[in-house]
């Protein structure tokens, strides 16, 4: 089982799982019809446990994406998590201006067929108003674009739901046993060193020509038509608009050449330099480029920009191998190192082997500080 959070959500990781089925007779035998295989169903739920001191502990659920049959006795299960199912539809987009995000979420989730059991949103994050455009993408791409413009992340690590909040600097982290370490398994490494941000910020206005934004021979019947730039206050010659945002119309008509018309949002496009101002001065330029997210604007470019630099600065990675206790992927942790130091920070792989003790191939994203639960990610 793979748990993984990127605590900056420059993607969404998909947590997965991989497990194989044995059996005695060909009821998993892919060409049984009357077999067990013959009901199975993609995205078919699978809830994970695992027994550790004679207690079952829930291990998350997932959602089966593949499976083949190795031969008559072996099955072979790849399942994903909910971001994963996020992975495998369409969003729309659309232009928002001072949208929630709490509104903006619920929107994407609706989208995607899920309601909002699928998730939760922290209370802090629900009100933070979000200006600009998100592309024709896939819903995961769509909440990664909104996460990483307000600073928050997703974990689906196990729960049955999704959550959504901002990492937590002041909370108490989990002591990682040294007794639960592999002795040998420990590699530590120095994160990048970013000497600035530059930031594409996208700023939309009302363009005021007139545009043919689609003009061909449709069939009768009903036809999703995608525009190529962002557009609105569409007209429609030789059909009728059922429903359109700024980036598609679904039009019906009776058949023959079909207008569409509209004006296109103009994207007033902007760099703008976050420098890192923590540096000793004789790093060598490294300038971090961020120019597709649509979202950020010249209103909150800088302080996305400064909270890049403050997750790369003295960062450093630990790769471990380790015994779990209760460690999750996204929880704040303290790992003891020689000579009185500590790692504090936060677990962003776990990679669990489910039927070997219980044992993870680790990582931590961390800073050098006392164990005292206040170091900044």
């Amino acid at each position: 089982m793979l748990e993984q959070v990127n605590l900056l959500s420059d993607e969404l990781s998909i947590n997965t799982l991989d497990f194989v089925v044995y059996s005695n007779d060909d009821k998993f035998n892919i060409l049984n019809p009357q077999g067990i295989y013959a009901t199975l169903q993609a995205r078919q739920k699978v809830n994970v446990y695992q027994s550790k001191n004679q207690e079952t502990y829930g291990m998350g659920s997932f959602y089966i994406d593949s499976w083949q049959s190795k031969n008559d006795n072996k099955m072979e299960f790849k399942g994903v998590d909910l971001i994963g199912l996020l992975d495998k539809t369409t969003y729309d987009g659309g232009m928002f201006v001072n949208i929630t995000t709490e509104n903006l979420i619920a929107q994407i989730f609706q989208s995607a067929g899920m309601d909002n059991s699928y998730y939760s949103i922290q209370d802090d994050i629900k009100s933070i108003p979000v200006t600009g455009y998100i592309p024709i993408c896939t819903h995961r791409e769509a909440l990664q674009q909104v996460l990483f413009t307000i600073g928050a992340v997703a974990n689906n690590s196990r729960n049955d739901i999704i959550e959504l909040y901002k990492i937590n600097e002041s909370e108490e982290p989990k002591q990682i046993s040294s007794a639960n370490v592999f002795q040998g398994s420990k590699e530590i490494e120095q994160g990048e060193i970013i000497t600035g941000v530059l930031l594409q910020t996208h700023n939309y206005s009302n363009g005021t020509e007139k545009k043919n934004l689609y003009e061909g021979q449709l069939t009768a019947g009903t036809h999703k038509i995608a525009f190529g730039s962002p557009a609105f206050n569409l007209t429609c010659t030789g059909g009728t608009i059922q429903s359109s945002n700024a980036n598609y119309a679904i039009i019906t008509t009776t058949g023959g050449n079909v207008s569409v018309d509209g004006y296109e949002y103009i994207d007033n496009t902007q760099e703008i330099l976050v420098q890192n101002n923590y540096l000793q001065g004789n790093e060598k330029s490294n300038v971090l480029s961020v120019d597709s997210v649509y979202l950020i604007n010249n209103s909150n470019a800088n302080a996305i920009g400064t909270r890049i630099i403050n997750y790369y600065n003295g960062r450093y990675i630990a790769k471990f191998k380790h015994i779990i206790d209760s460690e999750k992927a996204g929880d704040k942790v303290t790992l003891d190192e020689q000579y009185g130091n500590t790692l504090n920070g936060n677990i962003i792989e776990l990679d669990i082997d489910l039927t070997g003790g219980y044992v993870s191939k680790s990582q931590i994203v961390a800073k050098v500080g006392a164990n005292n639960g206040t170091t900044n990610i």
